[in-house]
């Protein structure tokens, strides 16, 4: 069976980021190609699970194939290059669309190690892996509020692809300074009930969002979105541990900034194990 990439893009799951656009989907062993169309927009193709043969690709009429690659590796295409590839077997894939301006934030040496690479791609690391996850999950959550998870791990993933191909970068001190560092999480408590977005953060240290998804994760060991998440869930657990009667966990779920009651609840059970209300009961015992 044949299918063009635009057909696969137009029939998987898509959420937008303020980079771009994802794409999620898992098809089965299955032949697809686009050479009758160009990708407009630079992309990151990543395999998540399942086995790819290969990526072929055109670019100024010149073929640059990629080699094999499995579940973990990620692969760039240029804007303007036309691709064809070959699922061997059932494969789920992660695809992300990168805008110019995105690219833009790195420097041109940055952007010009990836570009001079007729076959770029690389084996993510384990904190890549672990964003491909979250990413994952919520490109199947319809949660309005995960615009910080989306943003932050589209940029994380572009940027860590930017950081792969140029060494110079890889090898650079990301990590934010002691007083940026207090400054964004100060700014996180204080705004735990609002929908934090990526672009506020990287403003308030004078750093770009690709820039800065890397030295956040460098100096907390997690993604902004985490951070928050856990934060939030302390906060949630002080509540409920002083809550002596007429407990409301939808009003707790909003105060603390989840968008519904079942999305709060999920997202405790997630972290600590129990639900809000079993909590709630337990430490008063």
């Amino acid at each position: 069976m044949n299918r063009k990439l635009e057909e696969i893009r137009n029939s998987s799951l898509t959420k937008s980021w303020f980079g771009g656009a994802c794409f999620t989907d898992t098809v089965e062993s299955e032949q697809w190609d686009s050479y009758d169309i160009e990708n407009s927009l630079a992309s990151i193709f990543i395999i998540v699970k399942g086995h790819g043969d290969h990526i072929n690709r055109k670019l100024d009429g010149l073929s640059r194939p990629d080699a094999k690659f499995t579940s973990g590796h990620v692969a760039f295409i240029n804007a303007g290059s036309r691709i064809s590839g070959e699922f061997l077997a059932k494969c789920q894939f992660l695809e992300i669309t990168v805008k110019d301006e995105f690219i833009d934030q790195f420097s041109p040496r940055t952007k010009s190690a990836l570009y001079k690479s007729p076959s770029f791609s690389y084996l993510c690391d384990m904190s890549s892996k672990a964003v491909i996850q979250e990413l994952m999950l919520s490109m199947h959550n319809a949660d309005p509020h995960d615009s910080l998870l989306i943003d932050g791990s589209a940029a994380f993933l572009t940027a860590k692809l930017l950081q792969a191909a140029d060494r110079k970068l890889n090898s650079t001190k990301l990590e934010l300074s002691k007083n940026k560092s207090n400054l964004v999480l100060s700014y996180i408590e204080d705004e735990l009930s609002n929908n934090i977005k990526l672009e506020e953060l990287s403003n308030l240290v004078g750093l770009s969002v690709s820039h800065f998804c890397l030295a956040f994760r460098a100096t907390t060991n997690c993604s902004p979105h985490q951070y928050m998440i856990t934060r939030r869930i302390e906060k949630a657990k002080a509540l409920l541990k002083s809550t002596q009667n007429g407990l409301n966990i939808a009003n707790l779920a909003l105060t603390l900034g989840f968008s519904s009651q079942s999305h709060f609840t999920k997202t405790f059970k997630q972290v600590t194990g129990v639900t809000p209300l079993v909590y709630f009961r337990e430490s008063k015992n």
